[in-house]
């Protein structure tokens, strides 16, 4: 019995088929158990502070240089100096001797802003 390259193709082709299939649903069934499962609302902290500096550096990233870094540093109404690293927008934003609400999540930068900038 001789086997014609024609139909080894065909058994190729139905066999990724095959795979793609239940590769598919597989995923979808992932996706759906995760859907499932109820987001963990983090604790937010908010504390009185300061703009105390504000800095920025270039970093380099691999083999691409010119990242921008911002950083801004806060005097909480405790006494306590935080640096966050944060976006250009809020780095612009955020002028020393400014006073307002900083926000953390999880001990990480979130907000800052006088009450009504805090979303």
């Amino acid at each position: 019995m001789e086997i014609y390259p024609i139909t080894i193709l065909l058994i190729t082709i139905v066999w990724v088929m095959f795979g793609i299939g239940f590769n598919a649903l597989r995923n979808r069934k992932a996706d759906e158990d995760t859907a499932e499962e109820p987001c963990e609302l983090l604790p937010a902290d908010a504390i009185g502070a300061t703009v105390v500096s504000k800095d920025w550096e270039i970093a380099k990233c691999g083999k691409h240089t010119g990242t921008v870094v911002y950083y801004v540093t806060f005097l909480t109404d405790d006494g306590e100096t935080k640096e966050f690293t944060v976006s250009e927008e809020m780095f612009q934003k955020c002028t020393p001797n400014i006073s307002g609400t900083l926000v953390t999540v999880d001990g990480k930068f979130f907000d800052f802003g006088d009450g009504e900038e805090i979303e």
